[in-house]
């Protein structure tokens, strides 16, 4: 049996060696000129210890090392940098090293942005999401969301990115900035983000502290203009429960919270701190830590006045000129404290009794949106309010009927009287699919005759005829209402995106 020779295994781990040298070197920027450089200061150092401790006689100069030849190719070969006396040089493979953010992850901050869900039996629930934002190595892509979003939220965030990379880019070059969602699982969509994506891009790229109590909505265009948005008044009751202990809406917004003290009352507006936002500088002056001082005296001097609030807040307490004289501070050290100003309207007695418009439509979608949901909005997916059970027999909900019948009710004097029609419709659609779905055929057991029999068929045919024609009539009348409310199409527009 003949020897197998070792040299073809010494050959291919030599070439592995060598390729793996190869790529460390291209990874790291990392050039054998660096190699040279070192053994040719090494060589130095030896001279000059050899000169230092030579004889006094020895007059021979020592000749300076030549930087490498250029490339053949044209392309400059990079020049040393100078030592000045009594510097030493970095060990050659310390540059691997020098840089730590190349191989760290450091926390950039976060903040909660404010959402709605949909969940199939109520018109919407507010919640609040932490946005979270760290600083890692440079990459190809300077900035990325990494939680899956919706194509409307991924827009934001990238109008938000335009945003901060007009202002500066140098951070490009030091690392890049990585937005995940505190529940990565949970699907989102909208526009509202874009503002709050901003607010964590730009202190992670200018090493700003933010305040992780604060929540923001908002839409946002390249030119730092905070946009408005819908369900305001969802996401601020998503706010407190969210245990945030300051909110910030956009200015074109200040309406809701009015309509937020009409429906809630105006104890929520102690619990947390509502501020208007006009642009993201704004935005980003009351998300940070190290606030303005006016705006960390409004905060303070509001939570010291909130210190005072009693077991139970009754309206007779704003009625205190002393409360009022604070109030009245706070909105002069900032006056786009919208808690402030909405709490010092009801002392005053000057808030509205109706709510607005949009809010209207909102209660009423919201509270008949088991019923009504194939008709205001045709392109999501349709709640049944109708099921069958294990006999396949219809199922009529009854309790949320009722439900709905009681909210309605109840948000009926604060209406808008323009959305009175389209709440009248509603009733009246969720009535016709009530009619339909516990409409009962006539019993046919103890008939016998043929003629009984087909009186009885046709009368059934002419019922279910009937309801047909008044479900098919009140989704008319349905659809017109919302586009007599509607004509831009701007507000079910706004009243169905998230």
């Amino acid at each position: 049996m003949s020897k197998r020779s070792r040299w073809p295994a010494i050959g291919f781990a030599a070439f592995c060696l060598g390729f793996v040298g190869w790529a460390t070197m291209t990874a790291t920027g990392f050039s054998p000129w660096y190699l040279r450089r070192s053994f040719h200061h090494w060589l130095d150092s030896i001279g000059t210890t050899t000169a230092q401790t030579a004889p006094a006689s020895s007059a021979e100069e020592i000749e300076p090392v030549t930087p490498p030849s250029p490339d053949p190719s044209g392309a400059a070969a990079p020049s040393a940098p100078s030592i000045q006396a009594g510097e030493v040089e970095a060990p050659w493979f310390k540059h691997l090293f020098s840089n730590p953010k190349r191989r760290s992850v450091e926390d950039a901050g976060h903040l909660h942005l404010l959402f709605v869900m949909r969940p199939g039996t109520d018109g919407r629930m507010g919640l609040t999401s932490q946005i979270y934002a760290t600083r890692e190595a440079p990459d190809n892509v300077s900035a990325k969301l990494t939680t899956e979003v919706g194509s409307e939220m991924q827009t934001s965030f990238d109008e938000g990115l335009r945003y901060v990379r007009k202002r500066s880019r140098d951070w490009e070059q030091n690392f890049s900035v990585r937005l995940s969602f505190e529940d990565k699982f949970t699907s989102k969509d909208g526009g509202s983000a874009g503002t709050g994506f901003t607010i964590v891009m730009l202190a992670a790229t200018q090493e700003i502290a933010l305040d992780s109590s604060v929540a923001v909505t908002g839409d946002l265009t390249v030119d730092g203009t905070v946009q408005p948005v819908g369900a305001v008044v969802d996401k601020l009751r998503g706010a407190i429960v969210g245990k945030c202990k300051i909110a910030l809406v956009p200015e074109r917004n200040a309406r809701d919270v009015v309509d937020f003290a009409l429906l809630d009352g105006t104890s929520p507006l102690w619990e947390m701190q509502i501020f208007t936002i006009g642009t993201i500088d704004q935005a980003l002056s009351l998300a940070r830590t190290d606030r303005p001082g006016d705006v960390q005296q409004a905060i303070a001097r509001f939570n010291a006045l909130r210190a005072r609030l009693p077991a139970t807040v009754t309206p007779n307490y704003l009625q205190s000129p002393i409360v009022q004289t604070e109030l009245k501070e706070v909105l002069r050290l900032a006056p786009n404290h919208l808690s402030a100003a909405t709490l010092l309207k009801a002392a005053e007695n000057q808030l509205p009794t109706e709510l607005s418009l949009n809010r209207s439509v909102e209660e009423i979608v919201a509270a008949s949106y088991l019923f009504v949901s194939d008709v205001v909005g045709p392109g999501e997916s349709k709640a049944r309010p109708v099921a069958t059970n294990d006999r396949g027999l219809a199922i009529f909900p009854d309790r949320e009927f009722n439900q709905c019948i009681k909210s309605l009710q109840r948000v009926t004097p604060i209406l808008d009287p323009r959305s009175q029609d389209l709440k009248r419709c509603c009733i009246a659609y969720a009535g016709a699919l009530r009619s339909m779905a516990t409409y009962q055929p006539p019993n046919t057991n103890g008939v016998r005759n043929w003629q009984q029999i087909n009186y009885l068929a046709q009368r059934e045919s002419g019922f279910v005829s009937q309801m047909r024609e008044d479900l098919q009539e009140s989704r008319s009348r349905l659809l017109l209402a919302i586009r007599k409310l509607d004509t831009d199409g701007s507000l079910m527009s706004e009243l169905l995106k998230k």
